[in-house]
């Protein structure tokens, strides 16, 4: 009878445990009188590193501690985005819709085989495919206001909007970039103002530009082209990266081969370019994926037959631009490398402290009036001891008050 219970409340639970779709955001006491400010989940969500992870089976959560989830096997992430606890979660599926989601409301999950259906954790629908996303934090008010949100396709199209811009966490989704026929969403970054962008295409061709190259626009717009691609040959992109201090680029070709190139043997361009060669392609070997990072960062590189594999920055060897790469690992001839999966790191920026107005001082109290105090007592002083008084003439006895000075010669007692 137990087992049977445990059955019934596990398949009730596949079914119906869904996340929660309504969202208290203000409550209001009185006509025009705003009530106090309530406590949230988020208030109470603990603020701690975490990864996000969406796999190819479109399943998605998060892992309960800031180590990096396995990068191998079937059920290798497709999509791995950095996050605190109390952040919130951009997603956007292949043609450009967005969903804005509070990160603690994804469930923990040791392995990301155990997630639960994109469209039970977000607004999406069932059969929309997620391919890119961002992490931003709770209090927006810390980042720099011309921070702004990235996104870029295959056909090499970006556009960039101002975060003030986007929705908070909310059952319904939003546009995020309308894209053309043939096309689909790729990446999402976000920049916070004055950094430089890099594109690279399958044609081992990159690019290197500012990316105030690229104008803001708002959620309906869709965007302005970044580089010059062959599309007779099938060219596309297959990196779109927000430059950063001590980071390497790592190119990884079809056929298994890859290596590193240092960021400064690519000259600064202007956008929409065909840019410089970064890797000499052939037919036979084009570019599968291009991701920025560290030498102890890992991505997983995944293929249309085989599993995915991990790969560690440091293993690929570096080369200039015109150097030739180092195969990683074998590719049968009937299965193909098809893109990177590097994780996205967390937002990293410096808080300017506003600065503080200087005290004002108050204007000295005007001195109170005087007041009259007591009989021997001057005004405005506190009641004490008498002072001494100095030595005066003796004073005449009482009797001698009453009865006057005796008459001489008179006795006491005559008549």
């Amino acid at each position: 009878m137990r087992d049977r219970l445990v059955e019934e409340l596990a398949q009730i639970k596949s079914t119906y445990g869904d996340r929660r779709r309504t969202l208290i955001v203000e409550a209001r006491k009185g006509k025009g009188r705003k009530a106090a400010p309530l406590l949230t989940a988020g208030d109470l969500t603990p603020e701690k590193e975490t990864w996000v992870v969406v796999t190819d089976d479109g399943l998605i959560s998060r892992t309960p501690t800031a180590r990096q989830p396995r990068l191998t096997g079937r059920s290798a992430p497709s999509l791995l985005i950095a996050a605190g606890g109390r952040d919130t979660l951009y997603l956007f599926e292949a043609r450009g819709t967005g969903a804005a989601v509070a990160v603690h409301t994804l469930p923990e999950c040791d392995d990301p085989k155990d997630g639960i259906p994109v469209a039970r954790g977000t607004p999406f629908t069932d059969g929309e495919q997620v391919v890119a996303g961002v992490a931003i934090p709770l209090e927006r008010s810390q980042l720099p206001p011309e921070a702004c949100l990235l996104l870029g396709t295959f056909r090499g199209m970006l556009k960039k909007t101002p975060l003030e811009s986007l929705p908070g966490p909310s059952s319904k989704p939003f546009v995020g970039i309308n894209v053309g026929e043939g096309d689909v969403v790729g990446w999402a970054r976000i920049l916070l103002g004055e950094q430089e962008l890099m594109l690279v295409s399958s044609s081992g061709q990159a690019i290197r530009f500012k990316e105030d190259d690229v104008r803001p626009m708002g959620l309906a717009a869709g965007g302005v082209m970044g580089m010059k691609l062959d599309e007779g040959a099938g060219d596309r992109l297959v990196g779109m990266e927000c430059l950063r201090d001590g980071t390497e680029l790592l190119l990884v070709r079809d056929d298994g081969q890859a290596k590193r190139v240092a960021l400064s043997q690519f000259p600064l361009q202007g956008r929409y370019g065909k840019g410089v060669m970064a890797w000499k392609t052939t037919p036979a070997a084009r570019l599968a994926g291009a991701a920025l990072g560290l030498e102890d960062d890992r991505v997983a590189v995944h293929q249309t037959r085989s599993g995915a594999r991990s790969l560690r920055f440091g293993d690929a060897p570096r080369r200039t631009r015109a150097g030739a790469g180092k195969t990683l690992f074998e590719v049968k001839e009937t299965d193909r490398v098809t893109r990177l999966a590097a994780g996205t790191p967390r937002l990293e920026f410096k808080v300017t402290p506003e600065p503080q107005p200087e005290p004002t001082r108050k204007p000295p109290r005007a001195a109170k009036p005087a007041k009259s105090g007591r009989k021997g007592n001057p005004a405005g002083k506190k009641p004490g001891r008498r002072p001494a008084q100095a030595p005066g003439p003796a004073r005449m006895p009482a009797s001698a008050k009453r009865g006057g000075a005796k008459k001489p010669g008179k006795k006491a007692g005559a008549r």
